[in-house]
């Protein structure tokens, strides 16, 4: 099936390059143009929406896997926060290595996905392609980098950084060293200390006004609370998460329950599993 549809959508695009090819002044001259344009548009417009469709389905299945990921298990026990990572994205990758359609950073957010670069459960000191050198060994589950809204030279070499740590489900014994707040914060500083080279290979200092914004993906246990609390976080509305901003350290921070990470990214796409009468939608 998946060979006839790309001979069938090579063909389609074949077609459309020979009605590109039409000069203006024959179109409205010929009807058999006509009757083929309207023929072809008719069978472009059902290929989109068959796409779209199984692109719809997928999203409706990695929510119901996610789901089935946060349960526990036969054993009694809960599966480690890999689980969860690794249905976001690949870890131990790049997204040089992931093409687009094994991403599902619109799980967190659907503007993740239009990034500069993405490193994901790897070293600091190992993200090249993300333009800052460092020799920190810390390693976020995902660090990405977007672009910088104007091209200067001697410019910042990233707009942004979104760091996200998932934790494991139910996990409630976070001590004083593995607070995910503070982990954020150690991150942040140990990103602008780095520095980065510009086209002449001389170092440049990572501009400290670089904005941050930090995901902690988790359930609101008592120890997470109390240390959201002490961080002088927010508690949102629905008492599923916190939120707030460290001007000293210079970042922005949501902390996401999974019950609210699940229930958000499908109330994004409500409409689309509605329309497809999907179940459970």
């Amino acid at each position: 099936m998946y060979r006839i549809e790309q001979i069938y959508d090579a063909e389609l695009k074949d077609k459309y390059t020979k009605f590109q090819a039409v000069p203006d002044s024959e179109l409205q001259q010929h009807e058999e143009y006509q009757r083929n344009l309207e023929t072809f548009l008719e069978e472009w417009n059902e290929a989109g929406i068959a796409k779209l469709a199984r692109h719809v389905v997928h999203r409706k299945a990695t929510l119901s896997f996610l789901e089935s990921r946060l349960r526990v298990k036969e054993d009694g026990k809960y599966h480690l926060e890999n689980a969860v990572h690794r249905i976001i994205f690949p870890l131990k990758t790049t997204s040089d290595d992931v093409p687009y359609d094994r991403m599902n950073l619109w799980i967190i957010d659907e503007k993740l996905a239009y990034h500069q670069y993405l490193a994901s459960d790897l070293e600091l000191r190992s993200m090249d392609g993300s333009g800052v050198h460092t020799d920190s060994p810390s390693r976020p589950d995902l660090a990405i980098f977007n672009a910088p809204s104007a091209f200067v030279d001697g410019g910042p070499p990233f707009g942004s950084v979104v760091l996200v740590e998932f934790k494991r489900p139910t996990r409630n014994d976070y001590d004083s060293e593995e607070n995910p707040i503070i982990q954020l914060y150690d991150y942040v500083r140990e990103i602008k200390a780095g520095s980065k080279k510009d086209h002449h290979g001389r170092p440049i200092n990572v501009a400290q006004h670089t904005p941050f914004y930090g995901y902690i993906v988790c359930d609101i246990t008592s120890k997470l609370r109390m240390q959201a609390e002490n961080a002088q976080l927010t508690e949102t509305p629905d008492s599923n998460g916190y939120f707030g901003y460290n001007s000293n350290v210079g970042i922005y921070i949501e902390v996401i329950s999974f019950d609210k990470l699940v229930g958000d990214a499908g109330q994004r796409n409500r409409f689309l599993f509605d329309t497809l009468g999907l179940p459970g939608a």
